[in-house]
């Protein structure tokens, strides 16, 4: 069987998806990412995926923002109010991570001459990053192996080992 395989066929690389939350092991799959594509004359696309979307995420950041619908209030004047409060509060530090990694992504991307597409979804980050890298088609994922989170520290970086097992794609993934 492996005399069927022709090794002198180039492997290629089209679109390479990167996921990023602002930690170092992120920041070092983006230039990886970045540097491979320039190679394969390839785009990339760095996602970072917002675990905010209730209260508190899973992480123990708190999602400041206001919510109407748990909120029995139909005074405008009292939702004007609250609404500039939890504006003011800023947005959850993981969120903020994540923008940064961004724009890391798109920065390096302009210096390399490389095409990258930001993007932010929310969700779990296991099921949006392989949703996306079904929906873009994407020829190889890169992340980093341990992300921001506390509980993800300790452990080998769960959801790039997630990634890693149900990816139907190769996915490389960076220390």
């Amino acid at each position: 069987m492996i005399d069927e395989i022709n090794f002198n066929n180039e492997v290629k690389i089209n679109k390479i998806l990167v996921a990023t939350d602002g930690s170092p092991a992120s920041i070092k799959g983006i230039v990886h990412a970045v540097q491979m594509a320039k190679e394969k004359n390839a785009d990339v696309i760095a996602i970072y995926v917002d675990t905010t979307f209730s209260d508190i995420d899973p992480r123990g950041y708190t999602a400041f923002r206001i919510q109407n619908e748990k909120i029995d209030i139909n005074d405008s004047d009292i939702k004007a109010i609250l609404n500039k409060y939890y504006e003011d509060i800023g947005k959850p530090k993981s969120l903020i991570h994540g923008e940064a990694g961004l724009e890391v992504a798109a920065s390096v991307g302009v210096k390399q001459g490389v095409n990258v597409k930001t993007m932010v979804e929310k969700g779990r980050e296991v099921e949006v990053i392989l949703k996306i890298a079904e929906q873009e088609s994407v020829d190889m994922i890169v992340m980093g192996s341990k992300g921001m989170s506390g509980l993800d520290r300790i452990l080998l970086g769960s959801v790039a080992d997630k990634v890693n097992k149900l990816a139907s794609c190769p996915v490389l993934i960076i220390r």
